[in-house]
């Protein structure tokens, strides 16, 4: 997790775990999410919950955040 200024991001990376089975990787320090959008293929994710922690104490519950997904960047 990156706070340069006014500007929040988080870094991700892809997912493979899915359905009930998401449950060990919150054991684990690990927040599954997807990522969907107007024009985008859906895509499940996963990020730190420390850095989720840090991110939302630092930038409130509410605004922009930069996702980096591999090379990509949403």
């Amino acid at each position: 997790m990156a706070n340069t200024g006014n500007s929040l991001s988080i870094k991700s990376k892809e997912r493979t775990v899915t359905g009930k089975k998401v449950r060990f990787l919150r054991r684990n320090g690990i927040i599954p999410g997807n990522l969907y959008g107007d024009g985008l293929t859906s895509k499940a994710l996963e990020v730190s919950t420390e850095e989720l922690k840090e991110l939302i104490r630092t930038g409130g519950k509410s605004g922009i955040v930069d996702l980096h997904l591999g090379n990509n960047n949403y």
